[in-house]
């Protein structure tokens, strides 16, 4: 077995020297990255021109993460598509190998620098976690878009930099990247071997502290937030079918609440009840527009967690081969070809794999429009079309059917339109609100039957609105009571019951007077009494709770001419005593005769 040792290192890792591979298994190792990373460069630059050619994507924070991706990509599959050539010429047991140092750095610095491309992987989960989870707008994503550009960009420049100086680009089997020469030299690409290196020295610690370490914390962040994204899609899915449709008693409870509120004591005219039956009517289909909002909302959420999860796909399909042969050199198992195979084909194809996820959107819509048509087919006419609009600018060289299929927007980018239309929509329905407030208020300030009414500091409440519905009813009565007249009366000012000499005035102040034994200052009016007992209170309860309808306003009324109302005594009484029982001043109907209860 020892003398078949075969130092290869396959994904910047010295292969255990379990085997030597045959001539034939050179030659698949060697060619295989050729044709992968072919295709990966073409994807690539299928993104970056689409994206390039549009201004309108180049302002999205959502295409610019993608495309300095693809760029990554980009640099990376052409290293990796070299494959074996800038490798040495003198290197042993490597096929086609042709190059120099300089080559060989070459290769080893893009190679390096492709660790950015996992970070930006990273940098695109959070982009869709927090659009999706958080639902940033485009505003807010770009005030911390310079954060998921600094790091990626930082780490791997400055780490592909850094390898130069250190000498660590050498022969890695498939290619050019950080090892040591040679292979077996202590402290090399393990801690154990034997001789001095010559060239990347300590070559298995960078291994770990400027790639494996970022790229499986890249690995690890991605599936932690795409389990966070699914949680989330799945409950708003879950929320936008159970509220799917509104219940009918919806409205039937509504109007019923309604009639109920404006029958109570039959002080809501028919006017007031049917701008309450429409209200409830107009709340009713609003919440239906905002259910069915929602469920459509939620439908762009779904398409952009279906987008993540394809683009993660293709992030674990690239890396799990790697992945799994270093875990298999971890614990000192052999690694079989066929392990090393797959990651020779599937390294090299990231940009591929974003372009596939990239047109996939498209790929839909046309298949939606034209079921008659294979998968395959779909993707070729939507490359085919997606490159024709790149470079023919007059768009009369479609159909209207063709020009359909082109133009696809985005999902992510489709949901943070319709978030902003909805912010939009708010906003003008608040400033629509504050104008419709504001000109009623003015309403109230213009004079009407001779007073003016004074708008409210706030809005008024249903129990304040109620209190002045009894005061339009008392002026309906009483023509001479207007609506506008405050009555300010302190009840509590003699223990209950209005002494004979006391005086109750506007201010609430309780004096005796010499004018009138007992008076009763009402914004004009009073009413004064003798020594009742007990019975101008109650009266003075009922006012009371008119008076207060309208606590906002402030009459003075000290300027003002009062009239007296004397209450003439009944039959048999003289003025000093008064009569046995008054009838309040507001006194409800449906309690019925009034004699039943005050004799």
């Amino acid at each position: 077995m020892n003398s078949l040792l075969l130092s290869a290192v396959v994904f910047g890792c010295l292969l255990e020297p379990v085997m030597a591979w045959n001539e034939t298994q050179q030659l698949a190792l060697a060619l295989a990255p050729k044709f992968s990373g072919t295709l990966s460069i073409m994807g690539s630059v299928f993104i970056i021109t689409d994206i390039v050619k549009s201004r309108e994507k180049l302002g999205r924070t959502y295409s610019r993460i993608l495309l300095v991706m693809s760029l990554y990509d980009f640099f990376t599959s052409i290293a990796q598509g070299l494959s074996t050539w800038p490798i040495p010429a003198e290197t042993q047991g490597v096929k086609f190998a042709s190059g120099t140092t300089f080559t060989c750095n070459f290769q080893g610095f893009f190679t390096q620098l492709g660790v950015g491309a996992p970070m930006y992987n990273c940098s695109l989960s959070f982009y869709y976690l927090i659009v999706i989870a958080f639902a940033f707008s485009e505003d807010r994503v770009r005030q911390i878009e310079g954060f998921m550009h600094f790091i990626p960009l930082s780490f791997s420049i400055g780490s592909a930099i850094a390898g130069l100086p250190l000498t660590l680009y050498n022969s890695a089997g498939l290619w050019c990247w950080i090892a040591a020469l040679p292979g077996t030299c202590v402290n090399g690409n393990k801690p154990e071997g034997e001789g001095e290196c010559r060239r990347g020295e300590m070559a298995w610690v960078y291994r770990w502290a400027i790639y494996y370490g970022p790229v499986w914390l890249s690995v690890v962040t991605i599936t932690l937030n795409m389990g966070a994204v699914s949680y989330l899609v799945w409950a708003k899915e879950r929320a936008s079918n159970r509220f799917r449709f509104g219940h009918p008693s919806n409205l039937t409870s509504s109007s019923a609440a309604s009639d109920a509120g404006s029958n109570d004591g039959e002080l809501m005219d028919k006017n007031a009840r049917a701008k309450a039956q429409a209200g409830s009517v107009t709340r009713y289909f609003a919440s239906k527009r905002q259910k069915v909002k929602q469920k459509k909302r939620a439908g762009l959420s779904s398409q952009v967690f279906w987008q993540a999860f394809y683009y993660v796909v293709g992030f674990y399909i690239t890396w799990i081969t790697p992945t799994v042969l270093r875990m298999l050199q971890t614990i000192d198992k052999p690694v079989p070809f066929w392990v090393v195979m797959c990651m020779s084909i599937l390294l090299p194809l990231q940009g591929f794999f974003n372009f596939l996820v990239y047109v996939r959107p498209r790929v839909v819509q046309y298949r939606n429009r034209h079921p008659e048509n294979g998968l395959f087919n779909a993707i070729a006419r939507a490359v085919r079309r997606t490159i024709t609009v790149m470079y023919v600018s007059d768009s009369r060289a479609f159909t209207e059917t063709e020009a359909q299929d082109i133009e696809v927007l985005d999902p992510c980018y489709a949901l943070q339109v319709e978030k902003e239309e909805e912010h939009r929509r708010l906003s003008q329905e608040k400033l629509k609100i504050a104008e419709k407030d504001k000109l009623e208020y003015k309403e109230n300030d213009e004079p009407h039957d001779n007073h003016v009414e004074k708008a409210p500091s706030a809005p008024r409440t249903t129990m304040e609105q109620r209190r002045l519905d009894e005061m339009r009813l008392l002026e309906e009565e009483d023509p001479s009571f207007h609506e506008g007249e405050s009555i300010h009366m302190d009840v509590g000012c003699n223990s209950g019951d209005l002494g004979k000499n006391a005086s109750i005035r506007s201010n609430g102040d309780c004096a005796p007077t010499d004018d009138n034994p007992s008076s009763l200052s009402s914004s004009g009016r009073q009413i004064v009494s003798g020594s009742g007992h007990g019975t101008i209170h109650d009266s003075a309860h009922q006012l009371s709770d008119i008076a207060h309808s309208n606590p906002g306003e402030e009459s003075d009324e000290r300027n003002q001419p009062t009239t007296t109302t004397q209450i003439a005594p009944m039959d048999g009484e003289d003025e000093t005593t008064g009569p046995p029982t008054q009838r309040p001043y507001f006194y409800p109907e449906f309690l019925g005769d009034p004699d039943f209860f005050f004799t």
